[in-house]
């Protein structure tokens, strides 16, 4: 039996980002007017994520679009993936605040319609997202998991059931028992 691809194919991938692109501008649209003409905040804070996806689209379907003037950005598999993962969860956090804030003013047919057809785009970008994360999660893992070439640690390590941080004089480490952090060096001795 084959092995079962850790990514959407080159096509499919393409075709899910230009979806998301595309969806942006009537979302735009649609959350905006929704906002204006109801004084409220949701659901035109989904614009957010929704702009920061189509950014992370138009950046994968054409990297010389965003990063003008010579610009070294560059995004490994993992970050993609990290960055997918955050935008799923908190485009679904903002379809669940616009689910609860529309049906609010149920008696005002434009606004409800308006709203509710605004966050579709959002639940579309949200599956997306995690569609493609929960796909390029084994990346992630690798990418995390794998020794740091310029300190030669792990970005992160797993200790005495603790997930810790790989880098020497971030988070401190505290002994067991103990409320006084101890220094990297110390720890690492024992």
């Amino acid at each position: 039996m084959p092995p079962q691809p850790t990514q959407p194919p080159a096509t499919a991938q393409r075709t899910l980002r230009l979806i998301n692109l595309i969806t942006f501008p009537p979302a735009f649209i649609m959350l905006l007017l929704h906002g204006i003409l109801r004084g409220g905040s949701f659901p035109a804070l989904a614009l957010i994520p929704l702009a920061i996806s189509a950014l992370l689209a138009l950046y994968l379907l054409n990297p010389n679009a965003v990063t003008a003037g010579g610009s070294s950005i560059t995004l490994a598999e993992g970050h993609v993936a990290v960055l997918d993962f955050a935008l799923g969860v908190w485009l679904f956090v903002m379809c669940v605040c616009c689910w609860v804030e529309v049906p609010k003013n149920r008696y005002d047919g434009p606004q409800v319609m308006l709203g509710t057809y605004g966050s579709v785009w959002v639940m579309v970008n949200c599956a997306i997202h995690v569609y493609v994360a929960v796909l390029r999660l084994p990346e992630a893992i690798k990418m995390f998991a794998t020794p740091d070439p310029e300190r030669g640690q792990r970005r992160f390590r797993v200790e005495n059931g603790y997930v810790r941080l790989g880098r020497e004089g971030g988070l401190p480490v505290y002994q067991d028992g103990d409320r006084t952090p101890s220094t990297p060096a110390s720890t690492s001795e024992q």
